[in-house]
């Protein structure tokens, strides 16, 4: 983790303004590449745990090629790898620290394995999946394991759209 990164008042009125903010090198880059070799065996249906991630569609068939977004959710409890980063309590400060709130809680970790060809999720609010969350208070981080940018399929955000009312 970035330790002991101190949000300055430009990054605090940035979020608050645009609703994300982006902060390189959260990771280190050899942590970033481990944990992205992780995924092939993950994504094979290995658990280190023993315990199965709550949510995985699918699994690779054998050929060592994902198959179309792969999606796993709470791999925090199959591999310690992924849970030394979901569980992190530098990374809970940080976001903490950045809504303004006193503590955080985990809500769900997903890691998603796509290709740059394979197709876009759609926009939405992360609170439409999680009605039950009250108040409706939600984060989320975002952590790019490989080079990303526009061409090759990276998170897309809309300035500002945390301020939209809710939709259904």
């Amino acid at each position: 983790m970035n330790r002991y990164y101190q949000w300055t008042a430009e990054d605090l009125t940035w979020y608050q303004r645009h609703g994300f903010i982006v902060l390189p090198n959260v990771l280190a880059p050899q942590i970033c590449t481990y944990l992205a070799d992780r995924f092939e065996t993950l994504f094979s249906g290995n658990f280190e745990t023993g315990i199965e991630p709550e949510l995985c569609p699918a699994y690779l068939d054998g050929s060592n090629t994902p198959a179309t977004g792969l999606i796993m959710a709470n791999a925090w409890r199959c591999d310690h790898s992924i849970a030394m980063v979901t569980l992190n309590s530098e990374l809970a400060r940080m976001l903490a620290e950045l809504n303004g709130w006193y503590g955080i809680r985990l809500l769900q970790d997903n890691l998603h394995w796509k290709q740059p060809s394979d197709p876009g999720g759609h926009y939405h609010q992360d609170y439409r999946y999680h009605r039950w969350a009250v108040p409706n208070l939600l984060a989320s981080a975002w952590l790019a394991l490989t080079d990303t940018n526009a061409s090759n399929g990276t998170l897309c955000l809309i300035r500002g759209s945390h301020l939209w009312p809710e939709v259904d």
